[in-house]
């Protein structure tokens, strides 16, 4: 309405004006299409970005070296180096990943079948980058580092959807970083496919469809607590 009147106010007193005006309305009108068209295609290019970083599982020695590598670039490409350590350590079946701050160094290390291994060491210089990308990724308060923090991250790894839970503890040197992958497709057995005996099966059902009270589950890393958590929600839920 508005425009309408100010193009008869332009034709009335200002003839010469006219195409210059309706050109601008033209624009006007057309800036939210060349918008949404904008947004798209840029979302469409980062999708296809991150789909290029895709990585075979590689070996100790060379996740170690690329890794390192990272620390004589000048200007390092830190969600490609984060993308790079997440992504190596769920293709090499890791059940965690830590960033362990020194006064040198960050160490990074994945637990694999229980043993924790140490993987490569990031330079002073990437220690604060890589933590604050963690931080972005996993949708946490990035200025806060004199408090715990807890996270996630869903993540796509070689056709797969992964979940990180990622927790921030703050330590002399810096924040240490631990995160749990959780692979989706593992989290999908029910209680029957967990290896219970008919019997075992029996009380244990019983006493988790009670009303009140508490299970305690506990054991080493990889002797599948998480799993059987999930089990148990699925056949509540």
């Amino acid at each position: 309405m508005v425009a309408t009147l100010a193009l008869l106010g332009v034709v009335i007193f200002l003839p010469a004006y006219l195409l210059p005006s309706l050109l601008g309305v033209a624009v006007l009108g057309l800036s939210p299409v060349l918008l949404q068209f904008y947004r798209r295609r840029s979302a469409g290019s980062q999708k296809g970005t991150r789909g290029a970083a895709a990585y075979g599982v590689h070996g100790l020695s060379r996740t170690k070296a690329t890794i390192e590598a990272y620390n004589s670039v000048e200007n390092p490409d830190v969600p490609e180096l984060v993308d790079y350590i997440l992504q190596q350590a769920t293709l090499q079946q890791a059940s965690d990943i830590h960033l362990v701050p020194y006064r040198d160094f960050v160490l990074v290390r994945y637990r694999i079948d229980g043993i924790l291994t140490d993987v490569a060491q990031l330079g002073p210089g990437l220690r604060d980058l890589a933590t604050n990308r963690l931080k972005v990724m996993a949708q946490v308060v990035s200025f806060v580092h004199d408090r715990p923090q807890d996270g996630r991250i869903d993540l796509r790894v070689a056709e797969r959807d992964v979940d990180l839970r990622v927790a921030f503890m703050p330590t002399l040197h810096g924040e240490r970083i631990v995160m749990r992958i959780l692979d989706r497709s593992e989290l999908a057995f029910g209680l029957v496919s967990l290896g219970f005996t008919e019997e075992q099966l029996a009380v244990f059902s019983d006493l988790i469809f009670r009303p009140q009270g508490m299970v305690i589950l506990n054991g080493p890393a990889g002797s599948g607590k998480t799993t059987t958590i999930y089990a148990v929600l699925k056949a509540i839920l």
